[in-house]
């Protein structure tokens, strides 16, 4: 057995600490699933116009933005996974239950910046987590990730099943607040211990290397991360960087206008099941993440996930009615699943040497794309309506495919 085999071995969970960190998947996107569909919700029916929330998500997303990329950061720097964690989904949860009664647009802002610091790291946060525990076991990863798509699905249907939304009751959405950040707290601290000595251990042996082997290491993770610059070349990556922005816009038209969509211009009751449709739709590509992380070329995947995304987005521009809008939802397995996984690709084969901060940048881009785009959906909303904004960001990505047929060799075979 050569020594990655003794390291991939030493490296698997010990009894039940997968299944902890499952279950902290499950119910950490049961909360995204919680604050991203009714956030928008909520700052309505607290009084707001959308104007006004446009403006209040725009500084959700830019705040959340900063705070991604200091995480990732002090990840690099310190593995203070615990910490972050922690204090984060209590701050989370006491920003999110105050956001739920009426207050003034002071008061509702300084929740937001709050909230956008505490949650908004989350997501990237468990994929470094899980990323650190499981080094060398990538199979893992869509075990875990894959409960997550699951958790967000079932929390929609509890809440489709108890009308937690209908009638508007703050007192009761404190109440589901404080218990499902509750439980991702325990559940979250019932593996972190087990998880964090391993952490340690594999930095530990990282630092106990004889001295001429770690100069080779360095020299070769140094040569590695240069080489998969020097390949990808500038243009390249401006490139890849401007498709994530124009992604993300399209991807943050669904988290921050979706919902209100549905219920103003089309009075459908029951959201829910929209979002469920597309989230089931993710899970088959994200559990077999293990195989699509290692697979080449990248571009025609990542061509294919952009494709399916703005033809999301054209139907919402074109065919306003719940069915065709129901069925785009299926879309969102290749929109965002195929995407994401494609994207975590790229960033460990060209990337290996500061993984996490790469993976804090790209998670940081939809962040600062999704502020940009809310305050001006917010306004064009107001003085256009729904469809005049699905079209004027419809026209606003379609030129990113220019450069993309400049490149087209280079591209479609990342």
């Amino acid at each position: 057995m050569n020594q990655e085999d003794t390291n991939n071995q030493t490296g698997k969970p010990g009894p039940g600490e997968l299944t902890f960190h499952q279950l902290y998947s499950f119910l950490l996107f049961s909360g995204v699933s919680f604050v991203s569909i009714y956030l928008p919700l909520v700052l309505r029916e607290t009084g707001y116009s959308p104007k006004d929330i446009g403006f209040l998500l725009s500084v959700y997303n830019i705040v959340g933005l900063a705070t991604i990329l200091l995480c990732g950061r002090l990840l690099d720097a310190l593995r203070c996974y615990r910490t972050l964690i922690f204090t984060g989904l209590l701050l989370a949860a006491f920003a999110f239950s105050r956001l739920l009664f009426p207050g003034n647009l002071a008061g509702s802002l300084f929740l937001i910046i709050l909230l956008a610091t505490s949650f908004l790291p989350q997501g990237s946060l468990i994929d470094s987590y899980i990323s650190a525990r499981y080094q060398g076991l990538p199979q893992y990863y869509g075990r875990i990730r894959s409960m997550g798509s699951v958790g967000y699905i079932f929390f929609l249907g509890v809440a489709a099943v108890f009308e937690i939304f209908h009638p508007y009751d703050p007192w009761r959405l404190q109440t589901w607040v404080w218990g499902l950040f509750g439980l991702i707290i325990l559940m979250f601290g019932g593996s972190s211990s087990a998880s964090m000595r391993q952490i340690r251990a594999q930095a530990q042996a990282a630092d106990i290397i004889p001295p001429d082997s770690a100069a080779k290491d360095t020299e070769s993770a140094s040569s590695s991360q240069k080489t998969g610059i020097r390949i990808l070349g500038w243009p390249m990556i401006a490139l890849l960087l401007s498709l994530i922005i124009c992604w993300s816009i399209i991807m943050g038209i669904n988290s921050n206008f979706l919902a209100l969509y549905l219920r103003e211009e089309l009075h459908i009751r029951n959201i829910n099941i929209f979002f469920i449709v597309a989230t089931l739709s993710e899970i088959p590509i994200i559990f077999r993440s293990g195989r699509i992380l290692y697979r080449k070329p990248l571009g025609w995947m990542l061509l294919l996930a952009f494709g399916a995304a703005l033809l999301r987005l054209l139907t919402y521009a074109t065919l306003p009615y719940a069915l065709p809008i129901l069925l785009s939802q299926l879309l969102h397995s290749a929109a965002y699943g195929l995407f994401h996984i494609t994207v975590i690709a790229l960033i460990n084969h060209y990337f290996t040497k500061y993984r996490n901060t790469a993976i804090a940048i790209y998670a940081a881009i939809p962040t600062l794309s999704n502020s940009l785009g809310a305050m001006l959906g917010g306004i064009l909303i107001q003085e256009f309506g729904f469809i005049g904004f699905f079209r004027t960001f419809l026209f606003l990505v379609l030129p990113i495919f220019i450069p993309i047929f400049l490149m087209r060799r280079r591209f479609l075979n990342l």
